[in-house]
């Protein structure tokens, strides 16, 4: 044979080789495990929980747009982060009470720097109780007559009585003011969500910026202390038992359809279930010994198409 003839029929064997190679590594890997005898299981499972201890559910007392504390502005990505008792969890804006708050804070410190002044009488019974005491001294001598000094002395008495009804205007005014900044404060108070208590977020059920209505359901704190809650029906006994019975895993079944690869094809079959646990479950019919399903993906193979094979242990999830 001539060289370049040679060289030819090598070249050709080395590209069918290459996209033998190459068709082979494409094709879908399957994961496998061998259908075997054993003993059949049927058996009854409990579940045990482990939950928290204590639980409060917090709530909005009030209705607005709420605003995310910093710390919790990711909203249900802030599930599990620690809190602290008190501490800023959310406000719900209230704008309207905000600005009344303001106002009655201003109208209160302008009330006590008016308080620190005179009030309007203090000057007139001051001079009026000068002149009475002037003629307290003189109207013994006859030199001013008894009307005159008794007109002075209902004048001062007058102003006595307005003066003490300026101070008790005064002094109600300014508990007024008081009492307005307090119930102001105490609505701005609700409108702060803060932890009921030391432990995790568990739960957010509202976003940021989000209308909320009074008495909704906002977030859930749980304590860090746990107990395991059991519920138990004959936990894991087994009820019955088939020997030699063929085996398939039972995460290679969808109720009862299983993928089996046969010379290297996918193939579905029907498979007739008897005993099953969580790992093994009892084939009466549809499989033999020896032959492989697949237990994993099954979702991206299609009977009839080739595939490769990786064998693994059955037992292993």
């Amino acid at each position: 044979m001539p060289e370049s003839k040679r060289v030819l029929w090598v070249l050709a064997a080395l590209l069918v080789l290459i996209c033998g190679v190459a068709y082979y590594f494409f094709m879908p890997l399957a994961e496998v495990a061998t259908v075997h005898r054993g003993t059949a299981i049927s058996a009854v499972y409990g579940t045990v929980r482990i939950e928290p201890s204590f639980i409060v559910h917090v709530r909005a007392q009030n209705s607005g747009f709420i605003q995310l504390a910093e710390e919790f502005a990711a909203g249900r990505g802030a599930i599990g982060k620690s809190v602290t008792r008190g501490q800023l969890l959310a406000r719900i804006a209230d704008e309207a009470t905000g600005r009344q708050l303001k106002q009655a804070r201003a109208d209160l410190q302008a009330a006590t720097e008016r308080a620190k002044l005179p009030l309007p009488s203090e000057e007139l019974l001051k001079t009026a109780e000068d002149n009475l005491h002037r003629l307290e001294q003189v109207v013994a001598s006859g030199n001013v007559p008894a009307v005159e000094y008794e007109k002075s002395k209902s004048e001062v008495n007058r102003l006595r009585g307005a003066l003490e009804n300026e101070r008790i205007e005064r002094d109600r005014n300014l508990q007024a003011l008081q009492e307005t900044e307090k119930k102001l404060e105490s609505q701005m108070r609700a409108s702060e969500i803060r932890a009921p208590m030391n432990g995790l977020l568990t739960a957010v059920s509202t976003i940021d910026n989000e209308l909320v209505a009074e008495g909704n359901q906002l977030f859930t704190v749980s304590s860090r202390r746990t107990y395991v809650r059991g519920e138990v029906n004959e936990m894991n006994i087994i009820t019955g038992t088939h020997e030699n019975a063929l085996l398939v895993p039972t995460r290679a079944l969808l109720v009862d359809q299983a993928l089996v690869i046969k010379r290297g094809i996918v193939q579905r079959r029907t498979i007739k279930v008897g005993f099953r646990t969580l790992d093994f479950t009892e084939a009466l019919s549809g499989v033999s010994t020896g032959e492989r399903v697949v237990v994993a993906d099954q979702d991206r193979l299609k009977p009839g198409e080739p595939v490769r094979q990786l064998r693994v242990d059955a037992s292993k999830k």
